[in-house]
């Protein structure tokens, strides 16, 4: 399968490693050049323990780029894991996972299921709801279940 990870911090890198572990084709997409450049080198921006070595094993089947019309266009699974830092009354701030859904909706060059690695927790946060995934135009009505089919049957 052929999967996009918007964010190359802890959860968009390890998850996408893992996806790549599994046998997966992963493109990590990520703003900061420098970054994306130590990453292609094999060089992890984190401490997990593993990751580095699972990453370098892993090299041809992980792609690292600043392009996200690319991502969008060549995967068939967009993941938005960018950051949600907490707002000042403490719910989660989804500014940047709104910013790569405005993106993902502008860009529909073939259908494509999206998810967001705060999916379950944003479902039961008050004010948040599906308030991000309102901007993102898709064509796929049966889109929730997709969502719930990913984390419950890929990550088993």
């Amino acid at each position: 399968m052929d999967i996009a990870i918007f964010g190359t911090g802890y959860v968009g890198l390890v998850t996408g490693v893992c996806l790549a572990e599994l046998g997966h084709n992963v493109t990590c997409v990520d703003i900061d050049e420098e970054k994306i450049k130590r990453l292609k080198n094999g060089i992890i921006p984190i401490y997990e323990p593993g990751l580095e070595d699972l990453l370098k094993k892993h090299l041809s089947r992980l792609q690292f780029t600043t392009d996200g019309a690319l991502a969008i266009a060549n995967n068939e699974i967009l993941f938005i894991a960018v950051g949600t830092p907490s707002n000042p009354d403490g719910s989660a701030n989804l500014q940047y996972v709104t910013e790569v859904a405005l993106k993902i909706g502008k860009h529909p060059a073939r259908l494509a299921k999206v998810t967001e690695k705060n999916f379950y927790r944003q479902l039961s946060a008050i004010g948040n709801g599906f308030a991000w995934a309102e901007r993102l135009e898709t064509y796929d009505p049966e889109y929730y279940k997709w969502t719930q089919w990913i984390f419950t049957e890929l990550f088993k």
